[in-house]
């Protein structure tokens, strides 16, 4: 209990304002006139623990202090430690049942590549450094070495450019990812097994080497999606479900442009599939913008 002007401070696991998490403890704190005044969201642990901790200051009845999100000043400080108002979840919509997932769910960050928190311990990522040199030293270890993207890099970076990245052997048997991958399958039996060891679950400790939960209909539907990419790209390509699908592009391009008030560029936009004549960059030839 804090008297109104009273403040406390805490540090938690980075998850504090996810999911659950955030469900019964932050927003029910905000919600009852509690206020994140300042919030550092990604601190690595000094000590041996491999551990990412996040940092909060909470304030009562603390309207007046301008909070201040991992050092730089802010309007309002969310449940969910970002700048907004909004603290609750968000209602689903049932429509849209199986067209979103809640993603794959590896459990052990000794799955990961990552320098925050990186070591030689049980349950710590390995070195982006490291993740290069596997790859440079056999170039098939990149076949299952994938971009990890999280709810950090969805709400923090407009363009979710990755900075982790993360082992996943799928549902590959084990005799075939030790014979394919060794380099991959010693760091996860190292990193990873050990943790998966201890749990309860018979199917977590017996197959070690794959994810909790694969999420095979989020694949799917990646899959689905690539494939539909693949003939919005090709230029040869003039289904009518795929002409649709270019000029909604077009459509959402020029509506942005127009919220902006960059309605002279709106009006001039145009679809072009790049090549090599006007795209230096190889990765955006042939590709329609």
């Amino acid at each position: 209990m804090i008297a109104n002007g009273g403040a406390f401070g805490l540090i938690a696991t980075n998850t504090i304002g996810q999911e659950d998490t955030r469900e019964t403890g932050l927003a029910p704190i905000l919600r009852d006139g509690g206020r994140v005044y300042a919030a550092t969201r990604r601190l690595v642990w000094p000590g041996e623990a491999a551990v990412v901790v996040s940092v909060v200051h909470i304030g009562k009845q603390a309207d007046e202090w301008r909070p201040r999100l991992d050092g730089k000043p802010v309007q309002r400080i969310s449940a969910y430690l970002v700048e907004g108002d909004l603290d609750d979840l968000p209602k689903p919509l049932s429509e849209h049942s199986g067209e979103a997932f809640i993603g794959s769910y590896a459990l052990g960050m000794g799955f990961t590549f990552d320098d925050e928190g990186a070591g030689d311990g049980i349950g710590r990522p390995t070195s982006l450094a490291e993740m290069r040199r596997l790859i440079a030293t056999n170039p098939r270890n990149q076949e299952r070495i994938f971009p990890y993207i999280g709810g950090e890099e969805v709400n923090n970076d407009p363009e979710q450019k990755p900075h982790r990245y993360v082992i996943d052997f799928f549902d590959r048997p084990l005799k075939v990812v030790s014979e394919e991958y060794p380099d991959l399958i010693e760091i996860v039996k190292r990193k990873v097994k050990p943790e998966r060891d201890v749990q309860k679950r018979d199917a977590l400790r017996e197959r070690w080497w794959q994810y909790a939960e694969k999420r095979p209909g989020l694949i799917s539907a990646n899959l689905g999606l690539t494939k539909t990419y693949n003939r919005f790209h090709d230029p040869d390509e003039s289904a009518s479900d795929i002409v649709k699908l270019r000029q909604l592009h077009h459509d959402i391009d020029c509506a942005v442009l127009g919220a902006y008030g960059w309605r002279d560029l709106a009006a001039q936009a145009q679809s072009l599939h790049l090549t090599e004549r006007d795209e230096d960059e190889p990765k955006y030839q042939g590709r329609l913008f």
